[in-house]
């Protein structure tokens, strides 16, 4: 079986960290979980299958003491799309795994399945799919589709499932994976979740 852990070389990895958080009451990129704060455990989550991880962000100043790279949104307050955008034009990789700051669970099996499918066929996006329906902010990008989201923002159309309609875009199954891939938007989410600890 192939080790994709030493076969990083194509594919970095942004977590996006924007959001006005209006639901949680606080960013949750810093919610304590396990004695850490979301972005550390997905950043040491993905350090281990990507040699480059950065943030991507609105606010650039929150993230002042964080080691890794950080960069504000190309294109300000125009959500997910727009912070998939940034990652795919500030990266020096041609593809790049996007993941939401709120996903302090993501494990490897379902990372490894997403990149595995990545080295498989002629494809734009390539985006898990479960019960709870496609997961784009847990999904790999190419800088192909650059110029296709400047369109979609253009338009006013902002909606990532919308954006993945018109690309090619490779779904795949994560069913049995599912528990490593959840938002925690609500503080009565977060609430449940750390009790599960």
């Amino acid at each position: 079986m192939q080790n994709l852990h030493n076969d990083r070389s194509g594919i970095a990895c942004a977590i996006l960290a924007g959001g006005r958080n209006n639901r949680m009451g606080q960013h949750k990129a810093f919610l304590d979980y396990r004695g850490r704060t979301f972005i550390e455990i997905i950043r040491d989550s993905m350090s281990v299958w990507f040699d480059e991880v950065f943030v991507v962000t609105n606010n650039k100043l929150l993230f002042s003491k964080f080691p890794e790279q950080v960069f504000e949104d190309i294109i300000p307050d125009k959500g997910p799309l727009a912070a998939i955008h940034t990652a795919l034009t500030v990266s020096t990789r041609e593809r790049v795994f996007c993941v939401a700051c709120d996903m302090p669970d993501c494990g490897s099996l379902a990372i490894e399945e997403v990149i595995r499918a990545s080295k498989e066929g002629s494809f734009d996006c390539f985006v898990p799919r479960g019960s709870r329906g496609p997961e784009p902010l847990f999904a790999i990008y190419t800088r192909s589709v650059r110029g296709l989201i400047e369109e979609e923002i253009t338009r006013g159309q902002l909606s990532v499932l919308r954006f993945l309609e018109r690309c090619r875009t490779r779904y795949i199954d994560i069913t049995g994976y599912e528990k490593e891939i959840v938002n925690i938007n609500t503080p009565q989410e977060y609430r449940r979740h750390a009790r599960k600890v």
